[in-house]
């Protein structure tokens, strides 16, 4: 019966799922348009246009290939060299970061998309790329550091004292998924500027990187020593395609900078609170700091950039 269908259920579900929106919204396109489309078909142009951009399925395929497999490469190599408990933990540290940040990397990247188009049409691709840039490493450092600094703690609070490990765990790999969250939406420059054959040397080159990188940590039999090794690769490797992409941008190295340091100084009095809670070692201090010293720096930010709404 379909409820006891296991995984194999939940596959075919999402195959399932998938073909059916993708015939409802067919049918409902051809009804509409079918005319329209039919009069317009030509094979001249869809020869000329496939041969125009053929770098996209040459090069893009296989580097959304290897940027999901990279992603993900901590989850195939940690059963090889440690426990299911490992895993787990492991598995709840990465999640409580993948999620927030690929629904705010998905958000901008189909924004950002259409606005950097039209502005490399216009000269102006530069100054698009700085502002995103911008907002993300704002929305980004600072909740990313106070996880740095307080994980253990805020996790024993959330999740319970059995998961305080994974709060350890967050330490190491925050820096790679703090870039990896930067780089995402920027990567739509690879698009932009038809350089699909740079995004898959950077994105190979990570792989291969970092699945290096899991394997001499692995070998070394501490699953602390693997991840300390893993973020620290994933970290490097994701920083240097920020750079290749804002390069590609010619958005200047002083602006590239600019947020790190500009944020980063704000921040310093939100890291002070948190990093002197920790020093009580009550979990539920920690958090009620974090949440202030998030929240005031927060109110520094709308205040210094002037983000404020405007008023009716």
């Amino acid at each position: 019966p379909p409820i006891s269908a296991g995984a194999e259920g939940l596959i075919g579900g999402f195959l399932a799922g998938h073909v059916a929106s993708t015939l409802v919204v067919g049918v409902s396109v051809l009804k509409r348009y079918g005319n329209q489309i039919l009069s317009s078909f030509s094979t001249r142009a869809i020869l000329k246009a496939a041969t125009r951009y053929r770098r996209f399925p040459l090069f893009s395929t296989p580097s959304s290939f290897f940027s999901t497999l990279t992603a993900r490469l901590p989850i195939f190599f940690i059963p090889f060299f440690f426990d299911g408990i490992v895993l787990g933990l492991f598995f709840l540290a990465y999640n409580i970061f993948v999620i927030p940040l690929g629904h705010l990397g998905s958000a901008v990247a189909r924004v950002f998309y259409v606005h950097a188009a039209k502005a490399h049409l216009v000269g102006r691709l530069a100054g698009i790329s700085d502002v995103v840039h911008g907002r993300l490493v704002m929305l980004s450092l600072v909740p990313v550091t106070a996880v740095i600094l307080a994980g253990p703690d805020l996790f024993e609070v959330v999740f319970g004292a059995d998961w305080r490990e994974a709060g350890t765990y967050v330490r190491f790999i925050a820096p790679w998924l703090f870039f990896q969250g930067l780089a995402s939406p920027l990567t739509r420059i690879f698009d932009v500027t038809e350089q699909q054959r740079v995004d898959f040397l950077t994105t190979l080159g990570m792989f291969a990187a970092m699945a290096t990188a899991l394997w001499i940590g692995g070998r070394t039999g501490s699953i602390t020593t693997m991840l300390l090794i893993f973020g620290t690769v994933g970290a490097l490797a994701r920083l240097i395609q920020i750079a290749v992409l804002l390069r590609l941008a010619r958005v200047p190295f002083r602006r590239v900078l600019r947020p790190y340091s500009r944020y980063g100084l704000m921040g310093i009095p939100s890291f002070a609170v948190i990093a002197l809670s920790v020093l009580a070692n009550v979990p539920w201090v920690t958090t009620v700091a974090t949440l202030f010293a998030l929240a005031a720096f927060a109110v520094v930010v709308i205040w210094k950039d002037e983000l404020r709404l405007p008023t009716p």
